[in-house]
């Protein structure tokens, strides 16, 4: 009974393919087929073991392929000692003259938050995909042993797996082509020179990838596609919402023509806000989309906004996901009666890092597009930013109810809505907003 049940665990368990068209991404001793790039960190190639060694003083040090590719399957084993982090590059490019290197990394760590196998995007716009929805996936790579990494890269789909867990489901087509690289990462400590990562089995599959692809297992896709919809997406209920689902409303409760919601994309392209309210009224939803925020500007996004329920003048108040440049916005730092950071609920309840114990910064992204993320279940309500959740509460809850009275909205119906209502992007000049989806729950 034992052996029966030891041969169920490994034909259960993915493994390293063994197919014949496997390649070696390391071809020789001399690592003849790679160059290393913009730190000093060493490399050693023995019996099969490629070991980086951090250096005092270094910055990021990445081992690169002289070859580019596109779609392929990589697979390896790495082994990296408590403390450290390193990654591998796939698709990546390097600035000609500086060396530095940009594009998509999956992630190797042994912090507490448990990221390994999740998505950075170096150098360019930080993560795209970490691990902070999936417990099964954060306790996939395990400290102080060999762990067994796959990377499936197709067209502008990224699968990672680490120890045959899936990890990551990125959709991204900012680039599409480059080299691979091995990291090893920068170190603050003068103690942590000479530490080590290690990699071995090192293989890649560039032809009839197709037939190799993993079918079974996959985490939620995360996708950066613009004002496009992956097959995922329709399949779990997302919408676009186009220039069609909006209607736009000035201060005065009327259609405006200062604003404009064009190729996608919704810009003002004059002084003054703009409401730009959904034509459809939304109960239990999530609802996505990416802004930008130029220097010292704020905007907001109101849900379950009733303009009905509004004060005579049709000025729109309701719950609010409060946007603004932190940096340079003066009542981010003056008025400290008002909550008005990013990801804020408006007045009433603060965000935080509420995924990352150890980390208080939620992780916005000055002069990028930042993703906001707001749900809405059973009267539970959730704020994201940049896949991060920022701010929980409860619609119904005496809490919140007290918040209200405190605040002073004890007369402002719009304040204390739990059904259905207007969701409203807040436009002003030098503030975007685009892909703008919705599902309804």
């Amino acid at each position: 009974m034992r052996y029966w049940l030891l041969i169920i665990f490994i034909y259960s368990y993915p493994s390293i393919s063994a197919q014949s068209n496997w390649e070696p991404l390391i071809t020789d001793d001399q690592l003849s087929n790679f160059q290393k790039l913009n730190g000093s960190a060493d490399y050693v190639y023995v019996e099969g073991v490629l070991t980086g060694i951090t250096r005092h003083y270094s910055p990021n040090t990445f081992l690169a392929t002289t070859a580019f590719y596109d779609d392929f399957i990589l697979e390896f084993e790495v082994k990296i000692e408590q403390g450290m982090n390193s990654g591998v590059q796939i698709r990546s490019e390097n600035h000609i003259g500086s060396g530095s290197v940009h594009g998509y990394q999956v992630k190797i760590e042994t912090s507490d938050r448990k990221w390994a196998g999740g998505i950075y995007d170096e150098g360019r716009r930080g993560w795209m995909y970490p691990l902070s929805q999936s417990k099964t996936s954060q306790n996939a790579f395990k400290n102080d042993t060999w762990n067994t990494y796959r990377i499936e890269a197709v067209g502008p789909s990224v699968k990672t797996y680490v120890n045959g867990i899936p990890c990551a489901h990125l959709v991204d087509d900012w680039t599409s082509k480059g080299f691979i690289a091995f990291q090893v990462h920068s170190i603050g400590a003068e103690e942590k020179a000479g530490k080590i990562v290690q990699w071995r089995n090192i293989r890649i599959l560039t032809e009839d990838i197709e037939k190799d692809l993993w079918t079974k297992g996959d985490v939620e896709e995360i996708s950066y596609l613009d004002n496009r919809l992956t097959q995922n997406e329709i399949q779990n209920g997302w919408q676009l919402l186009e220039s069609d689902d909006w209607q736009l409303n000035n201060k005065n409760g009327k259609a405006g023509s200062d604003s404009m919601v064009n190729n996608g994309i919704v810009s003002v392209d004059k002084k003054g806000a703009v409401n730009i309210v959904s034509v459809e009224q939304f109960s239990d939803f999530e609802f996505s989309v990416d802004f930008k925020v130029e220097k010292g500007n704020e905007s907001g996004i109101l849900y379950l906004t009733n303009p009905e329920a509004n004060n005579p003048k049709h000025e729109l108040q309701g719950l609010k996901y409060q946007i603004v440049d932190d940096t340079y916005h003066p009542d981010s730092h003056f008025d400290k009666k008002r909550y008005n950071k990013v990801g804020d609920l408006f007045d009433l309840i603060p965000a935080k890092n509420l995924t990352e114990s150890n980390i208080a910064d939620i992780r916005y992204k000055s002069g990028q597009y930042n993703r906001a993320r707001i749900k809405v279940t059973d009267g539970k309500v959730e704020h994201w930013l940049n896949d991060i959740k920022i701010l929980e509460y409860d619609l119904r809850s005496p809490i919140f109810k007290s918040l209200l009275l405190k605040a002073g909205y004890k007369d402002h119906p719009g304040f204390d809505q739990d059904g259905s209502g207007h969701i409203v992007l807040q436009a002003s000049q030098g503030v975007l907003f685009k892909n703008m989806k919705i599902r309804q729950l």
